[in-house]
């Protein structure tokens, strides 16, 4: 998901670095003027908790739905973007 908002957010000639960045500037260039379905930005985000979670979490413990449940989210943004850019 990270790197098809940093396609649409480069599409527009802004890169950013940062996990935080990306998620931000594609809520504010993207998401809030609805350029892209508003859900999307709240896809981000939420994607952005899980990583953090298993990246630095201890007791990390992912069901088969949830992992399922972003798959799924990122499929759509996937195709949205594919149809749009």
């Amino acid at each position: 998901m990270f790197y098809v908002a940093s396609a649409f957010l480069e599409g527009d000639r802004l890169a950013y670095g940062r996990h935080s960045a990306i998620i931000a500037a594609f809520g504010k260039f993207f998401a809030k003027p609805e350029r892209v379905p508003r859900v999307f930005h709240r896809y981000l985000i939420e994607a952005e908790k899980l990583r953090k979670g298993a990246d630095y979490g201890l007791d990390i413990d992912f069901t088969v739905e949830e992992v399922a449940s972003v798959i799924e989210q990122a499929s759509e943004m996937l195709m949205f973007a594919e149809a749009e850019l």
